[in-house]
């Protein structure tokens, strides 16, 4: 290049590139050849190499601010080289050809995207980086897992995969034995390891089994998780014709929206769309303005003034005078409800947009997030409650809570509530919240909370705030109703409550272990239908909004979207390119400029199945934005290839959509097109499409006597319908068992820890730690032993043991969940001691439970057992019944060694009346068993 050099040609080159009059000054110029010598004199020092010459010719070496002068040279001459060959000639092709050469040798690591040149070095170094903390994490974390037995389902589906690919494997033939037939449902959202293991057991039709694999290529849409159709097609493709079978009945839709699904869709998929019928009959008939054409497109300049008009239709329709009707097939009439309705929105801020404006008109909303409910903002503020039921006689926990969204007490009413020493009832009662949550009885802690609660509002009247005193006398869930998330919370408080009193019945009592499983559940992975995940179902008539994702699988009679106003995607390195190569899937992390349009081809694919399933929700009528306004959009993308284009749409499948393409100054001519389209197809199809723009709301919001009367449920007690099992825990039998004493004591406490608390004795210093006892101290112990490094107590004497550093940290943060800082530091070694002991302790026919290996143990192992119709278990006088259903709990530590298995139960019970840690003799240890029922456990 420096060979090629002279300011004439340089001159040239960029005239001719640009078409500028003027080219370069002579400052100019001499700043590139003083950057193009610095370049030189880097690779002349021995830093040879693509790597560092393009990390020079992309920074400043000289520091002379060469700017975009030395890249615009560079993008000038590749620009010519790639061209016509208009590229001059004499010096100025010299010149062109030098730039060319070094831009070849630098390709790995630069790329030309036809506007600007882009230096791939950055992207290449952090992807590196990644690559080398991944594996230094992965490596520690397996062993974590190995040893605690923690695994995520991705870990559990690559380790069966990989035994049952394994030359003879036992697991593949335990598989065989054990299952007859596989199953797989929405098959189209399965991965290629997990198609290859089912492939691998029930695939081979030598062996007698039946694998079934259901899905919809149109119901793809979980790209984003790493699952495309690639599985899917390889499937299909190996699939002999006669074993397809095609499910092309719609029992969910009418059979006009059917037909209008079809017409739309068909441009959209090509070849590979098969139309469906209509298998419903006998649907009510919605009596509105347009209500008999099954889809309507909504005129709308921006999100917002659609959002608004979702809101707008809405309300009328809902309106008790003038609102919408279903007439049956009796020709009898009833009102449209609120949960007749569902609004899809593309994303949060879209959801959160449209229950703003419906919050404003007074229709009772929905935000359907599929979140565990653990991860909802009210189950934080239920953690701020369970923090004064741990410690109910701090005076600042229960200020908090009074300040805190159940309550939302003025700060200066709550000083003056404390100086009168009012907040002391809280104090007092908070000891009979925290016995009630003790002995599993929550849910009635929590009403027994808000009911005492409610004097609240009599101090507030009493300070002369009289309208807000008589809003908080007010149960809670009655204040919540009203407000724009009140169905919502009320959902989720309903299923926090839930779910915690079913977590009691396993037998965790704790207020501190609850408050761990549920930071534990809020941070684990998403999973559709658990048990966690927020729930849709509700007694409250109210329009339910959710994301197109969340929506699949549901129906709804009327449905609006709200989505599709993004066009361009910007270019940029926040998230993977992926395509479809042959049959696999490519996952560019550097972002070439080359796999871009693929990239953006393989996304529009989805971007359309997603429209799909939004589309084939709705079962009567459906409304979708009309963007007006603005560059060409997504949604204006879509009803070009359903509306405009001709054929059979086969051309246009894994092509770049318009509003990737078409350039703002052409926005107004494409979209004028495109409505001109949409109008003849409203005239030619006056059955299944129309346009409407909604009229601004003259009505007034839906106040609540308006609105329809929500039913207020009370939590159950226990299963309410005949299919659910009966589950039960040890503890939970104990409980429901009669008495083994004549006395009162015991019988509502957890059994676990039964012998802790019923003793007070001040016991001697002989025995470690004897002073600690309870549930509290209970848990801190399980912790302790759950999370220790076992072969650290071996490999250690106790005085490495008690000084080691690892150590320190675990036991002081594990004591810190439980206690106040200053009751570690005076137990530290003692507690340090216990678990020391327990672990070198040898067990006769085991020895040493730290000499066994971790990855021989698992901790807290959660079981489920089935248990006989008509069995019964026993213990000595206590004795249960269980007519059918499961026994579910936790095994403290399960481990397999001398060709043995081994179930470990901690137990910190302090016998009555012993006199050193000697009296844990084996006469003393079996009265404790018999007491408190631990043979039945």
């Amino acid at each position: 290049l420096s060979r090629a050099w002279s300011d004439e040609a340089v001159k040239g080159l960029i005239k001719t590139a640009t078409g500028s009059k003027r080219g370069k000054t002579a400052a100019s110029l001499e700043k590139i050849r003083s950057h193009m010598t610095a370049c030189g004199n880097l690779l002349s020092r021995g830093n040879a190499g693509i790597v560092p010459l393009s990390q020079a010719l992309f920074g400043d070496p000289a520091g002379v601010g060469v700017k975009g002068h030395f890249l615009e040279l560079l993008t000038s001459g590749i620009a010519l080289a790639g061209g016509s060959g208009s590229g001059g000639s004499g010096e100025t092709a010299s010149l062109i050809s030098a730039i060319d050469a070094l831009y070849q040798a630098m390709t790995p690591y630069v790329e030309y995207n036809g506007d600007s040149l882009i230096s791939l070095v950055e992207p290449y170094m952090q992807c590196s980086f990644q690559d080398i903390a991944r594996k230094a994490v992965n490596d520690g974390l397996e062993n974590l897992k190995n040893r605690t037995g923690r695994w995520g389902y991705a870990d559990l589906i690559h380790r069966v995969a990989d035994k049952v690919a394994e030359t003879d494997s036992p697991l593949l033939k335990v598989l065989r034995r054990r299952f007859k037939a596989g199953l797989i449902d929405e098959f189209q959202d399965t991965d290629p390891r997990q198609w290859n293991l089912f492939k691998t057991i029930f695939g081979n039709p030598e062996t007698g089994h039946i694998l079934a694999l259901i899905g919809d290529p149109k119901q793809s849409i979980y790209g984003f998780r790493g699952t495309g159709l690639q599985a899917y097609n390889n499937a299909r493709s190996t699939v002999a014709e006669e074993r397809v079978f095609r499910l092309d009945t719609n029992y969910r839709s009418t059979p006009r929206l059917v037909e209008a699904a079809n017409r739309f869709f068909a441009p959209l998929f090509g070849l590979n769309f098969e139309a469906v019928h209509s298998g419903k009959t006998n649907s009510d008939k919605l009596i509105w303005s347009g209500g008999e054409i099954p889809v309507s497109f909504i005129r709308a300049g921006d999100k917002n003034q659609a959002a608004e008009s979702i809101a707008g239709e809405i309300r009328g329709m809902l309106d008790p005078k003038t609102g919408a009707k279903w007439q049956r097939a009796d020709g009898s009439k009833k009102a449209v409800s609120a949960s007749d309705f569902a609004v899809l929105v593309r994303s949060a801020a879209e959801g959160e947009l449209v229950l703003d404006y419906l919050g404003q008109m007074g229709v009772p909303a929905l935000n359907i997030r599929n979140r565990s409910v653990f991860a909802q903002p009210l189950a934080g503020v239920l953690r701020g409650l369970l923090d004064a039921f741990e410690n109910p006689r701090k005076v600042s926990l229960w200020r908090s809570v009074l300040l805190g969204e159940f309550f939302e007490l003025p700060a200066d009413l709550l000083v003056n509530f404390q100086e009168e020493g009012r907040l002391d009832e809280f104090v007092e009662r908070g000891g009979e919240w925290q016995k009630l949550f003790l002995q599993g009885r929550s849910t009635e802690a929590f009403d027994d909370f808000f009911t005492f609660s409610s004097r609240v509002g009599d101090w507030v009247a009493e300070a002369g705030k009289k309208s807000l005193g008589e809003y908080l006398k007010k149960p809670w869930t009655r204040r919540v109703l009203p407000g724009n998330e009140g169905m919502r919370n009320w959902q989720d408080w309903r299923q926090l409550c839930e779910l915690i009193q079913n977590r009691q019945a396993e037998g965790v009592m704790e207020v501190s272990r609850i408050k761990i499983w549920m930071r534990e559940e809020a941070d684990a992975p998403e999973m559709e239908g658990s048990s966690e995940s927020q729930r849709l179902e509700t007694e409250n008539p109210a329009v339910k909004v959710l994301t197109m994702h969340s929506a699949k699988g549901l129906e709804f009679p009327l449905v609006f979207v709200l989505g599709g106003f993004g066009g361009l995607t910007k270019r940029g390195r926040e998230s993977d390119y992926r395509f479809d190569e042959a049959g696999k899937l490519v996952v560019d992390r550097v972002c070439r400029e080359s796999n871009r349009e693929a990239h953006l081809a393989y996304q529009w694919e989805e971007d359309k199945r997603l429209w799909y399933v939004a589309f084939t929700r709705a079962s009567v009528k459906l409304w979708m934005p009309l963007p007006g306004d603005g560059p060409v959009s997504r949604m204006d993308s879509l009803l070009d290839e359903a509306f405009r284009r001709s054929g059979d749409g086969a051309a246009e499948v894994n092509q770049i959509p318009p509003h990737e393409t078409v350039k703002p100054k052409e926005a107004a001519e494409f979209r004028e097109n495109l409505d001109a389209a949409i109008r003849a197809l409203a005239a030619e199809d006056p059955q299944l499409f129309s346009t409407t723009e909604i009229p601004e709301v003259n009505l007034p919001p839906l106040s609540l006597e308006n609105r329809e009367k929500p039913t207020a449920a009370n939590l159950p007690d226990g299963p309410t319908s005949r299919r659910d099992p009966v589950t039960g825990s040890y503890t939970s039998l104990v409980k429901s068992a009669p008495s083994h004493d004549s006395g009162e004591n015991d019988k509502d406490v957890d059994a676990d820890t039964n012998a802790n608390n019923s003793s007070a004795l001040s016991l001697p210093g002989l025995l470690p730690m004897a002073g600690d006892r309870g549930a509290l101290f209970g848990t801190l112990v399980h912790a302790l032993l759950e999370e220790c490094d076992f072969p650290k107590v071996r490999n250690n004497d106790e005085d490495g043991w008690q000084n080691d550093e690892q150590t320190e940290e675990l036991f002081a943060s594990l004591s810190r969940r439980y206690y106040p800082a200053d009751w570690y530091e005076y137990r530290a070694a003692d507690l340090k001691k216990l678990v020391w002991n327990t672990l070198r302790s040898p067990v006769p026919g085991l020895g040493r439970l730290c000499d066994v290996q971790p990855e021989k143990m698992r901790a807290e192992l959660e079981f489920h057992m089935a248990v006989p119709r008509k069995g019964s278990l026993s213990s000595g006088d206590l004795k249960t019944v269980i007519s059918r259903g499961f026994l579910k709990g936790f095994i403290d530590l399960c481990l397999n060694t001398n060709g043995k298995w081994w179930v470990v139960d901690w137990k910190t019970n302090v016998p009555p009346g012993v006199e050193s840690a000697g009296s844990y003799n084996g006469e003393t240890l079996e009265l404790m068993m018999d007491h408190s029922h631990y043979h039945l456990q």
